[in-house]
């Protein structure tokens, strides 16, 4: 008992981000056993899930993005934002690293081992197919990004973990992200486990970002960023659905922008 009690003192004492952990954790299962369905799931299925998803996503998004209490920042966030993507081009890197990582698990399977009845055919599988495998894992990878980091329980969770050691909210949202993984995964395959690497550095940093600074993040910060996110998922829905092909990776940058002008604006 004595032992226990003096690791918690020691936990809280460190600010062990076991929220975050815990939604790793979470990610990393759900992806997994969406994995395993994956390769067996009906295509009729895969795309009936794929419409639900884009249709949930668009919902999520608008709910989110209507947090906002000054659309002129929403705005703003959003053209600086889209002109910092662009110019890094952030939407092609996430795809040059999906398509290393893909093929990388693509050499690694069973099926392409030396000495596979198969391994003939993966090597002349034709660039159209190839170039649709890198696509769907940005897509998974960037989804499930967004949908797992944007978003107020990510946030005010983190903020809570670094400013008090409260994990309460992470862990509601680990569970949350358990069954959203899981089916992501069914329909996206790989790039959505290899999303719990953004996921750990973001939900780290913002949980750093509350060790130092505290209460210096407002309500009124969290609700815009909030929005702008809202706004990156109301896009990725559109992708989702087939209605657009926009490059919402290069919007990433807005959810920097915002939290700088929120902090250049005078409190109110």
């Amino acid at each position: 008992m004595a032992l226990a009690a003096g690791c918690a003192i020691y936990l809280r004492a460190v600010h062990l981000p076991l929220g975050t952990l815990v939604n790793i954790a979470a990610v990393i299962v759900g992806s997994g056993a969406g994995l395993l369905l994956h390769r067996g799931f009906p295509e009729r299925f895969r795309r009936i899930l794929l419409t639900a998803g884009g249709l949930a996503t668009l919902a999520l998004g608008a709910q989110m993005a209507v947090k906002s209490g000054n659309p002129l920042v929403l705005i703003g966030s959003l053209y600086i934002g889209a002109l910092i993507g662009e110019a890094l081009g952030i939407e092609a890197w996430l795809e040059r690293m999906g398509e290393r990582l893909s093929v990388g698990a693509t050499r690694a399977s069973p099926e392409n081992r030396p000495g596979s009845s198969t391994t003939g055919d993966a090597r002349v599988a034709p660039t159209g197919a190839g170039a649709n495998n890198t696509s769907t894992f940005t897509t998974g990878l960037v989804t499930a990004f967004l949908i797992f980091c944007v978003g107020p329980m990510t946030i005010l969770g983190a903020l809570n973990e670094g400013i008090s050691g409260d994990h309460s909210l992470l862990l509601v949202k680990s569970m949350l992200d358990l069954a959203t993984s899981f089916a992501l995964a069914a329909s996206f395959g790989s790039g959505v486990l290899v999303s719990f690497v953004p996921l750990a550095l973001f939900q780290l940093a913002i949980t750093g970002v509350g060790l130092l600074v505290g209460k210096a993040i407002t309500e009124s910060m969290t609700a815009e960023l909030t929005a702008v996110g809202g706004a990156l998922i109301i896009g990725l829905g559109l992708n989702l659905l087939g209605i657009a092909k926009l490059r919402v990776a290069n919007l990433l940058p807005a959810l920097l922008v915002v939290v700088v002008i929120m902090l250049a604006l005078p409190p109110h």
